[in-house]
């Protein structure tokens, strides 16, 4: 499962050189939205577990800026270490992501991620790819990429979303690849073969890919959830 893994976290970062206190009480007022549609940060508490995420809150849309670190079943750490967990959030199949954000959050859809990578990238899905040529680079963040053929793989960071290469995971055995290359989030939209969405970027790349991927257990990545 480990080489499976290896081979598919290398194919999809190839794929992207190649193509080019929580609920709504506790969310701090941020105001309207000005013109360049960038409103604010703040912080919020899982009272699951007590644990605390930065948010962003971009035109209408309220995201985590950090990977979500919730210990569900069907989850686990890169490596089964710990302090992967602290630092890139867990690995979650599909189905456990979808029922894993905390109250008054959910997974984002197909189009909900779409308009945060257009709003980054209005050239986002002009290509014969699903891929938003800048949008990688405006996410990652400025720091924990890997550098790749002696370019900086980091990004610039630009909304504070402050994405990280967590890589991914797989089943049954828990097998972990692409830690520092590559990050792969999940959506909660489906296709109609069943495939869930996947949201992915690269230390090979500025851009992002997104597509439907086989949604079985036996891959798992990492979750980024949106204020209901």
């Amino acid at each position: 499962m480990k080489e499976q893994l290896t081979k598919f976290a290398l194919a999809a970062t190839i794929t992207l050189a190649l193509t080019f206190t929580f609920g709504c009480s506790d969310l701090p007022d941020l105001g309207d939205t000005p013109s360049n549609g960038l409103i604010g940060s703040g912080t919020f508490v899982d009272k699951r577990d007590n644990k605390s995420y930065k948010f962003v809150k971009v035109n209408t849309q309220i995201w985590m800026a950090e990977n979500l670190n919730y210990n569900a079943n069907g989850s686990f750490c890169y490596e089964k270490q710990n302090s992967n967990c602290e630092t890139y959030g867990r690995l979650y199949s599909w189905e456990t992501a979808m029922e894993a954000c905390p109250p008054d959050w959910r997974l984002p859809s197909a189009e909900e991620w779409e308009i945060l990578l257009k709003f980054l990238d209005p050239n986002c899905g002009q290509y014969s790819e699903p891929f938003c040529p800048k949008a990688g680079n405006k996410l990652k963040d400025t720091k924990g990429w890997k550098d790749y053929g002696g370019d900086n793989g980091n990004g610039t960071n630009i909304i504070g979303f402050s994405a990280l290469p967590g890589g991914m995971g797989g089943a049954p055995d828990e097998s972990s690849a692409g830690l520092g290359e590559a990050g792969f989030w999940w959506g909660s939209s489906q296709d109609d073969n069943g495939n869930g969405y996947v949201v992915m970027a690269s230390n090979r790349d500025t851009g992002v890919f997104y597509e439907y991927n086989n949604k079985s257990y036996l891959f798992l990545f990492s979750v980024r959830c949106l204020k209901n």
